[in-house]
């Protein structure tokens, strides 16, 4: 976040004495723990002025690395342990691109580290400025969850992030279809099938006929018999087994007219 306005000289002054009876000095490190400055920055609007511009702390730490990443790593603390707004997410965002001394690495795992609360609390359109972001760098292995994405029901910000090479949806042994079949959530059960690389009948995780079917959700029991990568009869006909102990007769019809599901194991 930036704000243009010049900043008094006065409230400035004001502001650094605060600052100084409250850091820790160590080593001619000054090293202010992040929930001083949030709590600070609640405290008046005239602080939170100075206080989430990016340019205020370059000067005060003098752009060197050490204190910085401090400064942003007490950051993310505090951001994982607390309900964050995005104000201050688009500060963070702000900060690490504007800071030089950072080699690409150390910047591109910061960016990493905030693209994962931006999807954890829900953030579109930042997630999508920091995904065309240069200083960016995914691994093709990297474990950038969707899960968050479909706990909250949020489809706009799943198409963004299926739409990104790097971000793939079939991480964590396909959890993403598995977690979206479960809770009945048919229209992300359909993106996420319109995908190749998810895997509903993925063997090292419970398979989305089967969680369907334990579910009872028969809407979706018929969109994955659909798909040509769903067996049905995967698991020794786990699913029509599934479907008699739970007495669901309509999954069941569904189920025997797949030539490729086996009725002979009931009579086991």
């Amino acid at each position: 976040m930036e704000y243009k306005n010049k900043i008094p000289t006065d409230l400035r002054k004001e502001i650094l004495s605060y600052l100084e009876k409250r850091v820790f000095i160590s080593s001619n490190i000054s090293y202010l723990p992040f929930n001083i400055f949030m709590t600070l920055s609640k405290v008046n609007k005239k602080y939170k002025e100075i206080l989430f511009n990016v340019n205020f702390w370059l000067d005060y730490y003098k752009n060197k690395e050490y204190t910085i990443y401090y400064f942003i790593e007490e950051g993310f603390e505090y951001i994982n342990k607390n309900k964050v707004e995005k104000e201050l997410l688009i500060f963070m965002y702000t900060l690490l691109n504007k800071i030089t001394e950072f080699s690409k690495e150390t910047k591109s795992n910061f960016l990493e580290l905030l693209l994962i609360y931006l999807i954890e609390y829900g953030y579109n359109d930042l997630t999508k400025k920091l995904l065309k972001n240069s200083n960016l760098y995914l691994k093709k292995d990297n474990l950038i969850s969707i899960l968050p994405v479909i706990k909250n029901k949020n489809i706009s910000l799943l198409k963004i992030l299926l739409i990104d090479e790097r971000i793939n949806p079939g991480n964590w042994n396909n959890e993403a279809i598995i977690l979206a079949t479960k809770n009945g959530y048919i229209d992300i059960v359909k993106l996420l099938l319109n995908d190749e690389r998810i895997d509903p009948n993925d063997e090292y995780s419970d398979t989305a006929i089967v969680v369907a079917v334990e579910n009872n959700h028969y809407d979706i029991v018929e969109l994955l018999l659909k798909d040509k990568r769903v067996d049905p009869s995967v698991n020794d006909n786990e699913a029509l087994i599934t479907a008699y102990e739970n007495d669901n007769k309509k999954i069941m019809q569904i189920l025997l007219k797949d030539k490729r599901v086996d009725s002979d194991v009931l009579l086991e």
